[in-house]
């Protein structure tokens, strides 16, 4: 409660200056014959007021970029845990796939818009769902990959000695252990996903959140543009509120600080 209580006080003061400041700055440029700030940065104010009046058309367009954004996280999640599982079992994988996931990861994702639209077609839900992916399985790779990493072999011999399987030692140690790791992980992917599918939507497609902001854009129209990228950040911040929740009701033997 005081941590949430800290953000909130932050987060007003932050506003209420940014509000006053730009204000003062605006009165001063009016009457030096000058373009208002308002042009290109709105103030929260005018950010409140954009939202409110087209409610109803940000939160249909957020609604469908959350469902891409979610489609991609699950299939950047189920990639990465099957990938994690190959490394486990078949530890010589794990010196090529690492290279190639970290090269693809470097790489400027609108580099591989001429692929993504050859593939699935310009605009389509499946291009979007796969950059979202392509953005979120990196994170959940990695962290896992380095949790499995550092489960004392002991343990894997001596389920070796008897006689687990692969299987049985995915589903039974490394998973379950894991669990804690993949949830902290989440909290990076869910954003990112998010993230890349309003990018994936700027490539052309006829709706999304990313879609009202490249329109708000050429149209003119900072304040829905504000709004639409306040709806995408309050939608990764309860993504985040929400995933913590789950951690602390699935792994309630982790402690935090």
């Amino acid at each position: 409660m005081k941590k949430i209580l800290a953000i909130f006080t932050t987060l007003s003061v932050f506003l209420a200056v940014w509000q006053m400041t730009e204000n003062r700055i605006n009165v001063d440029r009016i009457n030096n014959d000058e373009t208002s700030l308002e042009a290109f940065l709105p103030t929260p104010s005018t950010i409140y007021t954009s939202f409110k009046d087209n409610f109803g058309l940000i939160i249909s367009e957020t609604l469908i970029t959350l469902e891409r954004a979610f489609a991609g996280f699950v299939s950047g999640f189920i990639m990465a845990v099957a990938i994690v599982a190959l490394f486990s079992f078949f530890p010589i994988l794990r010196h090529v796939g690492i290279p190639i996931s970290v090269a693809i990861n470097s790489f400027p994702i609108i580099g591989f818009s001429p692929i993504i639209i050859l593939f699935f077609g310009q605009g389509t839900s499946l291009s979007i769902v796969f950059i979202s992916m392509l953005i979120s399985y990196f994170p959940i790779l990695i962290n896992l990959d380095n949790f499995v990493r550092g489960i004392p072999a002991d343990i894997f011999n001596m389920m070796k000695i008897y006689n687990s399987g692969n299987r049985q030692i995915f589903l039974k140690l490394i998973f379950p252990l894991s669990i804690p790791t993949i949830i902290e992980t989440a909290k990076l992917a869910v954003p990112a996903s998010i993230i890349g599918a309003t990018m994936g939507e700027w490539l052309g497609t006829r709706n999304g959140i990313g879609h009202l902001i490249t329109v708000s854009l050429y149209q003119l129209n900072p304040g829905v543009l504000y709004a639409s990228l306040a709806a995408i950040m309050f939608s990764s911040i309860i993504s985040i509120f929400a995933l913590s929740v789950i951690g602390k009701i699935v792994t309630p033997w982790v402690i935090k600080n």
